[in-house]
């Protein structure tokens, strides 16, 4: 029998740990392809590790981005796949699936609406259900800068894998602050963070700042750089209350 390798399983735990708590919170800032144009457009983006010693251990993650614009509306779906497996142990193992409706009102304000469903086992989520609208507005958008403030609410509930079947119910208010820069032709950097207080109950928050650099190799590949910084005030399970998490991954854009 293989012998397992403690210190190297436990690095990628440590590793991965935020994989399983940013997954709360989406960035769908990043879902946006900026276009004036009507049309189709998609992405696909996978990265990934494997090691090989004394024992073997594999991560990956991967995703799938549609977009439909026609004049004042924005229809985006994405979907997201990931897990970590280390000699027969699984450690991650989530799906994320985000649809989100976007209407131009005037110059300044959009208004948008999205609903998500998720779940990892893993930390003991068997789903989780969230649906939300609310106000979107543009405060800077250029050729090289673009800015964005929206102030959602949303409804959440959840399932956690239990026999007694636990169950939990919230609104919440999810508000965001969106920064991008075009410095050069293919290269763009989004940054974003959410601020997500219970209604109820505003010292119970989490906040996540989602960063991504990407750098075209054509019209069509991009390699990108992305750090996730998670913090929840009240977390479940008394797991950690503050995560970061840096990955690298390769992604292809699509326009039909």
């Amino acid at each position: 029998m293989r012998k397992f390798n403690i210190p190297t399983f436990a690095f990628l735990v440590i590793l991965n740990l935020p994989t399983i708590g940013h997954c709360q919170l989406v960035n769908a800032e990043k879902f946006r392809i900026r276009t004036d144009s009507n049309g189709w457009f998609g992405e696909i983006g996978i990265n990934g590790s494997f090691i090989q010693s004394t024992s073997k251990v594999i991560q990956a993650e991967g995703n799938l981005l549609a977009e439909y614009k026609h004049n004042k509306h924005l229809f985006i779906a994405a979907a997201y796949y990931g897990f970590l497996k280390g000699d027969e142990v699984q450690l991650v193992d989530e799906a994320m699936l985000h649809l989100r409706y976007n209407i131009k009102c005037n110059k300044y304000l959009r208004w948008e609406a999205f609903v998500q469903f998720q779940q990892n086992e893993i930390i003991n989520l068997k789903s989780r259900f969230l649906l939300g609208t609310g106000p979107r507005f543009k405060l800077v958008d250029n050729k090289k800068i673009r800015m964005y403030l929206a102030t959602l609410m949303m409804y959440e509930h959840e399932e956690e894998v239990s026999q007694n079947q636990i169950s939990h119910e919230n609104f919440r208010s999810s508000s965001y602050l969106s920064f991008s820069l075009f410095p050069y032709e293919r290269t763009e950097f989004i940054t974003t963070t959410y601020f997500q207080p219970l209604v109820n109950e505003f010292y119970d928050y989490r906040i996540l700042n989602q960063s991504t650099l990407k750098f075209g190799i054509n019209k069509h590949f991009y390699i990108s750089i992305n750090y996730n910084h998670f913090y929840d005030r009240r977390p479940p399970n008394e797991t950690l209350k503050q995560t970061s998490k840096v990955t690298t991954g390769i992604s292809y854009k699509i326009k039909v």
